[in-house]
């Protein structure tokens, strides 16, 4: 895990498609290598949108997840980024989901997609 972090800070092609795998696997797991499941992407994001009305620290993780790598909607590095913040600060009442999140927030900050580059952040999360 340490290299894979590592490596996909650092835009390892294959780190960031193994962690791309990864997480819609983690997030989505009935959708994954499921042929034209663009609607179906588009339906969770509407829903994960709904529930994040709720203050719910999953739906903005799925969120963030949905629009870091464009899947039912344009990708956007800097709506990722809010939504995995906005996660980030509703999820201490959900600390299973704080790996996923704090990793995810630290590869925005070393990679400077989204935010600003800020690599002692990124440590702080990573």
């Amino acid at each position: 895990m340490k290299w894979l972090r590592e490596a996909a800070i650092q835009y390892h092609e294959a780190a960031n498609a193994w962690l791309e795998n990864a997480l819609l696997r983690l997030a989505f797991p009935h959708l994954v290598d499921k042929k034209n499941a663009e609607k179906d992407y588009q339906f969770a994001f509407d829903w994960c949108l709904k529930e994040a009305e709720q203050n719910s620290a999953e739906a903005y993780l799925c969120l963030g997840i949905l629009y870091k790598f464009g899947k039912g909607v344009e990708q956007n590095d800097q709506r990722a980024f809010e939504c995995f913040s906005e996660a980030d600060q509703l999820g201490e009442r959900y600390c299973e989901l704080d790996f996923i999140i704090s990793l995810n927030l630290g590869i925005f900050y070393a990679q400077g997609k989204g935010v600003k580059q800020d690599i002692d952040r990124a440590k702080t999360s990573l």
